[in-house]
């Protein structure tokens, strides 16, 4: 997927908070089939229910062998098992994570059938408008357009001073101006988070680029620094703040004023050793 070139989407989402939609999560690889209706779900659930276990999928019989004889190396069914499930999901998708919508060909261009081309009617001859050419994900042009940012900075104090800079410059050009005030957004969104989490977070994305790593061992080490994290001041004061706008009436999240009272006043006054002793202790 093109999102893999840029590794600023990651970069944006952990640090700023952005959330992704469907069409940013199919863009990235988060999800793999798009399901265009909920009343699908329940069939597809009991299709998936009624496929048989992993153990006893399988096309071709195991090899005869007599007592004592060591088992077979290798499983002979290793290709057939959990095709199953995949060609279910296939089947109720719309659109899946490889890049084309279902009914499209290898090349990504629709194929009309035999029956469809015999129609003399051009107007039952309708070109198909497909989920492909109406999905965009703001998340991967975010990360498109600022990729050098996210790759030229090596910390979270350069990359926000890179935003604030676009932020701030003034242009009659439409486009440019659209680009200005998604930099303006990103910077106000670092600017209104824990310097320390900040901090702590980047440096977590890093080590999470290290060979060797894997899915499971960046969730458990998030889920240790996420505990401790809870354990300190600015967790325990910005709850505070934020349940006491809601007892003043400030359900509303729009509505809550903007948390200030961070331990450290902007990310240059987080030191190594802080994070080091959350990240690492």
């Amino acid at each position: 997927q093109p999102s893999a070139e840029y590794p600023g989407i990651g970069y944006l989402m952990a640090l700023t908070g952005m959330e992704a939609n469907v069409f940013d999560m199919m863009e990235t690889g988060l999800a793999t089939h798009y399901i265009e209706s909920p009343r699908f779900l329940g069939i597809m659930e009991q299709a998936l229910a009624n496929i048989d276990p992993w153990k006893r999928q399988g096309l071709l019989p195991g090899d005869k062998r007599l007592m004592g004889e060591p088992k077979p190396k290798g499983d002979k069914n290793a290709a057939f098992r959990n095709k199953m499930v995949a060609n279910t999901l296939h089947a109720f998708a719309e659109y899946h994570v490889s890049g084309r919508d279902i009914w499209s060909d290898a090349n990504g261009n629709y194929e009309m059938s035999n029956k469809e081309k015999s129609f003399d009617d051009p107007s039952l001859n309708l070109d198909p408008i497909t989920w492909e050419q109406v999905r965009e994900s703001d998340l991967v042009n975010y990360g498109a357009t600022f990729d050098a940012i996210f790759k030229e900075e090596s910390s979270v104090h350069g990359i926000m001073e890179r935003f604030r800079e676009i932020a701030g410059r003034t242009t009659s050009n439409e486009e440019e101006q659209e680009g200005i005030d998604v930099a303006a957004d990103i910077f106000q969104r670092m600017e209104c988070q824990s310097p320390l989490s900040l901090e702590v977070v980047y440096r977590l994305l890093r080590m999470g680029q290290k060979r060797g790593e894997s899915l499971e061992s960046c969730m458990e080490r998030e889920k240790h620094v996420q505990a401790k994290l809870f354990g300190m001041a600015d967790y325990q004061n910005w709850a505070n703040h934020t349940l006491q706008s809601n007892n003043n009436g400030d359900s509303d999240d729009d509505n809550v004023p903007l948390f200030k009272n961070w331990k450290h006043s902007s990310v240059k006054d987080v030191t190594v050793d802080e994070v080091d002793e959350i990240v690492q202790g």
